[in-house]
């Protein structure tokens, strides 16, 4: 018999376990994601193993096709690790309809991109 444990994680992320599994580089592919998600945590692509938005893109395509659960889009912004602006990673994560975007890194404020999403904070 499975427990389920109601808190405002499972309730912000639409989650079935108060689980946020960090962004692990390369692990954090289609398939990593979405087993994760598909076992109830929430878990992000990492957007740093995508060389160009449309990359990103087509994974978070791919993690569709793996779950229906919500999954989220980490946007390194550290700028020597990718030569992609991180603006190109937000707008593309935004127009695929991925409904949390995690930043590491630095902060994001820099990103105009956000203000026009509609999408609310998690941490305040």
């Amino acid at each position: 018999m499975t427990s389920k444990i109601k808190t405002r994680v499972t309730e912000i992320l639409g989650v079935e376990h108060p689980i946020i599994m960090g962004t692990m580089g390369q692990q954090s592919n289609a398939e990593f994601v979405a087993a994760a998600a598909n076992a109830g945590v929430f878990a992000c692509l990492a957007s740093v193993m995508s060389r160009t938005s449309q990359e990103l893109r087509d994974e978070i395509k791919k993690t569709k096709s793996l779950t229906d659960k919500p999954f989220g889009v980490n946007v390194n912004l550290f700028p020597m690790l990718s030569p992609v602006d991180p603006a190109e990673y937000t707008d593309a994560t935004i127009e695929e309809g991925v409904p949390v975007i995690e930043t590491s890194g630095r902060s994001p404020e820099h990103l105009n991109t956000w203000s026009s999403a509609s999408r609310k904070p998690t941490s305040r």
